[in-house]
């Protein structure tokens, strides 16, 4: 039996997107993506064992009136592995792909190629020199169209960052997504140390809630938006801007 996965939709058209429509897009996504299973009745991502074919990926459709991109999200960890253009059935797998994404993938594309990157910001650049919004992420699409190559330019580093955090880093935080909701229409905004902390320290606090004794974990560090450091060290610290955990069952 073949693989089909399930694909979650959004309008990236700055006319029609609203803080309405992306918090209905977030939510159908993270129903995707968890394995029905919580910590601190937080959802848990699923673990490989648990993540059947048809279970291990999902797509993330963004379209506007003259683009679609699909992209490939792995459920295991809200990374972002591969995107097809659409309209042209060509796709593009990033390093984080496993083996067997490459065969049960984007089954109908007709060029297939490997791209020579890993998306995790250190190769893809300085996430504070990216605006992050609506029009960002509606703009992004016809770059990834516009791409077509093995070795990845600094314009796909740079929407990469856009749409890994307005998608998969979203998806994780409801503090990111609704600084998005927030400050992602106008003119965008450039993330701070509050956002950062959160993305680098995701791993860290999915790991801490789920071992804590009592709902308390030896303590993490996070930064305020002007950088300014603060602590965190029980569950009610975080609970309500986390989304989604990474399974250490994984």
């Amino acid at each position: 039996m073949q693989a089909s996965y399930n694909t979650v939709v959004f309008n990236t058209r700055f006319n029609d997107a609203s803080v309405g429509s992306y918090q209905a897009f977030m939510q159908s996504l993270r129903r995707e993506l968890s394995s029905g299973i919580t910590s601190y009745d937080i959802p848990l991502l699923r673990k490989k064992s648990e993540a059947i074919k048809d279970k291990q990926f999902v797509y993330v459709r963004l379209e506007n009136k003259n683009f679609k991109i699909t992209f490939a999200v792995s459920t295991l960890n809200c990374y972002m592995i591969a995107y097809q253009v659409d309209a042209e059935k060509r796709c593009y797998f990033f390093k984080e792909a496993p083996p067997e994404a490459k065969t049960l993938l984007f089954k109908e594309s007709t060029r297939r190629v490997n791209v020579n990157l890993s998306t995790n910001y250190n190769n893809l650049g300085n996430r504070e020199n990216v605006n992050l919004g609506f029009k960002s992420l509606d703009n992004s699409l016809e770059a990834f169209k516009k791409f077509d190559s093995e070795n990845p330019t600094n314009e796909l580093r740079r929407i990469l960052i856009v749409v890994s955090q307005m998608v998969a880093e979203a998806a994780r935080s409801k503090y990111i997504q609704q600084k998005i909701e927030w400050k992602g229409f106008d003119s965008g905004f450039f993330p701070r140390g509050d956002i950062l902390s959160y993305e680098n320290k995701w791993e860290d606090i999915s790991k801490a809630i789920q071992n804590s004794k009592d709902g308390s974990f030896p303590k993490i560090q996070l930064q305020n938006e002007d950088y300014s450091v603060r602590y965190v060290s029980k569950v009610a610290d975080v609970k309500n801007d986390m989304a989604l955990l990474l399974n250490i069952a994984a």
